[in-house]
């Protein structure tokens, strides 16, 4: 549904056949998105003739797909689409059937566990992770997690939580929380990669945590729940009270607290929770192998690298159309520390 500069991509020429097709000389299919052709402006004559015109072979059309087939045929027969360009998405389409061994009915080309998610699928999984999480805070020397760090309390259901690493899009639509996608969970990763000198105990909420218990270190993990499209839109993107919870209780009891923050977008951070914490990691969602993934990171196996790709906002005003300015920047654009 996206348009650049205007024009709705969906009928975008330029795009799609001189840049994609011709330029980058790409012989695969281009697919519409859902109904995607339709929410353009026009008549649905018009819709139907500027995407295919444009260069789309295959039309996502859902309960819309008779309308589709007979306005296209008509439009054929006027002559506003040309059987030069049903030839050429035609010919892409069934090259692409061929190519995955669709018209062989003894063929078995359909990709296993055997490749998705394989070994070296987790390896890149395990890579992209470690490249796109974003260092934003690190005083007191809180990370990386070293050996001198002996008392570890990780903190928050997010934290055992593969659901929640993975966000919408998964196994449904919308995602949802739980174990319920194979995947290594961030306790599950720590566990793993933490050395024998160095005890985890790990709490889903501060009343489990016993009066008398301290440690070096807090890793508290929050997370956005599970979205997709415009079912994740809030008007307030502010932590959660029991959010904040967990940041006052991990300040309590340790010494050092860092702040993972698993979400499809920045959250607004304010001055209490900057001030109770000393370290910050946005994660993104980090998906199967995020467990494995960050822990590398936090035990500085692998160096922080990623970079934020927009500007992290310090307050609401800035996403309520507010221009750009350091008054309401937390963190610039392309802003991510190292060790």
């Amino acid at each position: 549904y996206n348009r650049i500069r205007g024009a709705h991509m969906h009928s975008h020429y330029y795009w799609i056949t001189q840049v994609l097709k011709e330029e980058l000389s790409f012989n695969g299919v281009v697919i519409s998105d859902w109904l995607g052709v339709f929410w353009q402006p026009g008549s649905t004559e018009d819709k139907i003739a500027a995407s295919v015109n444009a260069g789309i072979d295959m039309v996502m059309a859902v309960d819309q797909y008779e309308t589709f087939i007979y306005t296209l045929a008509y439009l054929v027969e006027q002559k506003r689409v040309s059987m030069e360009r049903i030839d050429d998405a035609v010919r892409r389409i069934l090259t692409m059937k061929e190519k995955l061994g669709l018209f062989d009915l003894h063929a078995r080309n359909v990709p296993t566990t055997s490749v998705v998610g394989s070994e070296n699928d987790k390896i890149l999984a395990r890579e992209a992770v470690q490249k796109s999480a974003v260092l934003l805070k690190n005083e007191n020397y809180a990370l990386p997690l070293t050996e001198e760090t002996k008392s570890i309390i990780l903190l928050g259901s997010a934290a055992d939580d593969i659901g929640s690493q993975c966000g919408g899009w998964t196994t449904v639509w919308q995602g949802k929380k739980g174990n319920h996608i194979p995947g290594v969970s961030i306790l599950n990763g720590l566990k793993a990669h933490l050395s024998n000198k160095q005890q985890l105990t790990y709490f889903k909420s501060p009343a489990e945590i016993p009066a008398e218990h301290r440690s070096d270190l807090a890793i508290v993990v929050i997370a956005e729940d599970p979205y997709a499209e415009g079912f994740g839109d809030r008007f307030d993107l502010q932590l959660a009270g029991e959010q904040k919870d967990l940041i006052l209780a991990a300040r309590e009891k340790s010494q050092k607290v860092v702040l993972l923050i698993l979400s499809g977008r920045p959250l607004i951070l304010d001055e209490q929770v900057l001030s109770h914490v000393d370290s910050i990691v946005a994660a993104w969602l980090p998906g199967t192998e995020g467990g494995t993934g960050l822990a590398n990171l936090l035990l500085g196996r692998v160096p922080f690298s990623g970079r934020l790709s927009y500007t992290w906002p310090k307050s609401l005003e800035h996403y309520r159309g507010l221009p750009i300015s350091a008054d309401n920047t937390l963190f610039p654009l392309g802003f991510g520390l190292t060790f």
